[in-house]
Formats: structure tokens, sequence, C-alpha cells
């Protein structure tokens, strides 16, 4: 079993996540692991969860049309998952992180980022303000 991705909400809730569409969850802080039922066989490429119940995971359709980004959600952790198709044909998410359970971003290529003020139903490419960090430097 081959893992790309873990996500622990505190010392005993946590799930990993992998090759083969592998998702797997501990309530006792990685004794004991239970495998989750995440509907594909695609690796999946990173999980986050917002607490023990609300949380999010993808992976990469590039077998099959449409190609891209498929997020999946679940609302009871991880005892049911729950796939949709992400902002656009050919985007290809790399990171996951929710700030509650509506507002998200995702990123990747060829959109650096993309959010969601829906829990994910809907993405949209993200507008940054760079000028906060026009003043930085890389000396």
């Amino acid at each position: 079993m081959r893992i790309s991705a873990r996500f622990f909400v505190d010392s005993s809730y946590g799930w990993a996540a992998g090759f083969s569409g592998i998702i797997i969850h501990t309530s006792n802080g990685g004794k004991d692991w239970t495998i989750q039922d995440s509907k594909t066989t695609n690796n999946i490429a990173d999980i986050f969860f917002l607490n023990r119940n609300i949380g999010w995971a993808f992976f990469w359709e590039v077998s099959s049309f449409p190609f891209g980004t498929y997020v999946l959600k679940t609302n009871d952790g991880g005892v049911n998952w729950i796939a949709s198709p992400s902002p656009a044909e050919s985007c290809f998410g790399q990171t996951i992180f929710f700030q509650d359970s509506l507002n998200g971003w995702m990123g990747g290529k060829p959109y650096p980022i993309v959010q969601t003020s829906d829990g994910g139903i809907t993405w949209e490419e993200a507008l940054i303000d760079s000028s906060t960090y026009s003043y930085l430097s890389c000396l």
C-alpha cells in the first residue's frame, strides 16, 4: 500500500490516502486503521479534513474524458465519499485546504489557485492581489 497524503485533525483522528484510491482512517492515533471506500481506483493526490466529519480528497482522471481533477467530499468521517469534477477540464490539483465548510482553495496546474465558496461543488480561478507581496525581496 503506497500512501501519498495524510491528515490528522487531532492526536486520535486521522486519514491517509494514496495509490489505487485507498483511503484509510484511524480513531486511535494510528494504532488501528480501517479502509474506507473512496469509490475510485485512481490515485488520491491529497486529503484534508476540517474536523472529524467533514473532509475532502481529490484524484486525477487521466484515462477517460473529462480529464482533470475530481474532488471527493465526505460529511460523515469518510463512511461515504461523493465525487464531483473540479473547475475545468485539464485542471490538475496538487493540494487542497478549507477554511470552513464552504470556503476552500486548491492549488494546481494550469490555474495556480482555484477557490470554492459552496463546499467544493463549484470551483473558479482565484483572483490573488499580488500588490500585498510586491515589496518582498528574496535577498
